[in-house]
């Protein structure tokens, strides 16, 4: 029952695995979780939306979490746009930076960070850097314009899946429990005894009381089946949030968020309640970023819920010398002596491209922003091959800072030795369809695809796609497309027919005389309608979207020979025909 101060992140996982893939588990989303949800973006939310609909009868949520929802809306609607505020806080923050800069920086202290700058030079790079960032804050604190579709989402989640409980027995001995609840510091709730001082009209104080007595309610209703609680709720009166978090190679990381994901547990006592309820009923507890690393890692599913909630690849702080100054402490404009960058041994950088290869996204983040740094200081790489195929594996299993770092390297987007990105760049047309041991792929790379396949017209990459085309030789006819130096534009010819409703409904889809589709079991992978994201109607463009990524293809060389405005619509049976080496299926 008891829970330790650290989590091993393998139990961890087997046990959100267990709890996910249980088929008569119940789910309940709380408050917290829903307006998290709420805030994301369509695709992502999307994806939440095909697993809550998977869970059936299955998803709750209680009648209590609809009351505070309402209020929320009616009251407080820029809780459903954190993007706003985030955005409003960094223009404050650069302007303000901007303005105090001005009062504290003098040609001394500018000299000091840079000995052929002064005031006016540092001034002028501070404001050229806050210009782009002014510019994108500005557009993103548009997103105060979205609070209608995140309230009409949340509206119609709670509407659909809300308990039909009896919130009002035993609403008169509330008072007398949630005393003795917080006398004991017994959850959920009792850091809320502050609210009892504050006017008692709406205080909501019992709120998380009330929530959890719905949940035991229906958990008596059920023979078997645990409970899994849905919240994005950090008080210590609802959730345990244990300070070490160990990883799978034995390493200790704090968890504090920095890295995407929080890790929150059961408090001992609920899961000690939850038996009283019923004996056999467990209790499991996920925010909605380890809800969204579990269901891609171990169902390789909600992709873009995933990337909702990438660690970041944060560059590691310069060391800044301290301002000169007199021995009596007072500054002086004389620049301070620079210290000696420290090299980065090739030891460090190889265990750097191993981190590559954990299965942890924050793991492999860190190892992608030491890479990063290694690069930028001019770091040797003893094997360039082991290091882009590394880097591209890791891109292929969505660590977003790994595509990052990939597209910084072909866009030349920082400054690296030229003969190392040469060899980077030679290196990850190779990788992107040949594995670690020489083998060609079943198919090759999805995620980098698009970024490497840019760099068939660079002349300098001629030689390395002429190679890459004659060692893959006839097995070319397997693919839809090779980098080629011409980039061949790819024309598919649909065969589409106007329904009731005038919308384009897909009957047939042809690559030269293969025919692209095929019918399929309605949950196959194959399933337009699965890689379309659940629906049976899209724009074009967002079809030719999924074919590109379905088969490896770059986007910009797809024709699908219907205008990208248009909208098409198909039957739940279309399905997209298998293909790769394996298959022997001949694409061209």
């Amino acid at each position: 029952m008891l829970q330790s101060r650290s989590v091993k992140r393998a139990e961890l996982n087997e046990q959100l695995r267990t709890a996910l893939t249980a088929k008569d588990n119940h789910f309940f989303a709380d408050t917290s979780f829903l307006i998290t949800a709420a805030s994301l973006n369509p695709v992502a939310r999307s994806d939440l939306d095909r697993w809550i609909a998977g869970l059936g009868n299955r998803f709750h949520v209680p009648a209590w979490v609809g009351h505070e929802v309402f209020g929320k809306i009616s009251a407080k609607p820029e809780l459903f746009i954190p993007m706003a505020k985030a955005a409003e806080q960094a223009i404050q923050a650069v302007e303000t930076l901007q303005v105090e800069a001005r009062r504290y920086v003098d040609d001394g202290r500018a000299k000091a960070t840079d000995e052929q700058s002064d005031r006016l030079s540092y001034l002028g790079n501070l404001d050229s850097l806050a210009r782009p960032l002014l510019r994108q804050a500005g557009l993103l604190r548009q997103a105060r314009q979205t609070v209608e579709d995140c309230s009409d989402w949340i509206v119609e989640v709670v509407n659909k899946s809300v308990l039909q409980s009896d919130i009002y027995r035993g609403i008169a001995n509330l008072d007398a429990e949630f005393a003795a609840r917080a006398i004991g510091g017994h959850p959920p709730g009792f850091l809320d005894k502050g609210k009892a001082d504050k006017q008692r009209a709406a205080d909501n104080r019992y709120g998380d009381l009330i929530i959890w007595r719905e949940i035991l309610d229906h958990v008596r209703t059920l023979e078997s089946g645990s409970v899994v609680l849905l919240t994005n709720d950090n008080k210590q009166d609802w959730v345990y949030t244990p300070p070490t978090v160990i990883e799978e190679n034995g390493r200790p990381q704090g968890n504090d968020g920095r890295n995407g994901l929080k890790v929150i547990l059961p408090l001992p006592l609920l899961v000690h309640e939850m038996k009283q309820a019923r004996e056999d009923a467990g209790l499991a507890i996920l925010n909605l970023g380890m809800l969204a690393q579990t269901l891609h890692s171990f169902q390789g599913d909600a992709e873009h819920l995933f990337n909702a909630y990438q660690p970041i690849a944060f560059t590691p702080t310069e060391p800044v010398s301290p301002l000169p100054t007199t021995p009596d402490g007072a500054e002086t404009d004389a620049p301070a002596a620079p210290e000696p960058a420290e090299p980065v041994s090739s030891i460090d950088v190889g265990q750097l491209v191993e981190a590559l290869a954990s299965s942890d996204p924050a793991a492999a983040t860190e190892a992608v922003a030491g890479l990063r740094d290694a690069l930028m200081k001019n770091a040797a790489i003893d094997d360039v091959r082991a290091f882009v195929q590394r880097l591209m594996m890791a891109a292929e299993r969505d660590v977003e800072a790994a595509s990052i770092l990939l597209r910084e390297i072909i866009t030349e987007s920082f400054g690296i030795n030229r003969e190392a990105r040469v060899a980077i760049l030679r290196a990850s047309i190779e990788a992107l369809y040949y594995d670690a041991q020489g083998k060609l792929r079943d198919r090759p790379l999805r995620e980098p695809l698009e970024d490497v396949f840019a760099l068939q017209t660079v002349p300098q990459m001629r030689d390395a796609v002429t190679s890459l085309a004659e060692r893959i030789g006839p097995s070319r006819r397997f693919f839809m497309v090779t980098p080629d130096p011409a980039a061949p534009q790819l024309s598919l010819s649909p065969v589409a027919e106007r329904d009731a409703e005038g919308v384009r409904e897909l009957k047939g889809l042809y690559f030269g005389e293969l025919a692209l589709l095929e019918d399929v079991a309605r949950d196959s992978p194959r399933s337009l309608t699965r890689i379309m994201g659940g629906v049976t109607q899209a724009r074009v463009a967002d079809l030719r979207h999924a074919l590109a990524g379905y088969f490896c293809v770059p986007e910009s060389q797809l024709d699908v020979g219907l205008s990208r405005f248009d909208s098409v619509c198909w039957d739940g049976l279309t399905g997209l025909i298998d293909w790769g080496t394996s298959t022997g299926l001949q694409l061209r």
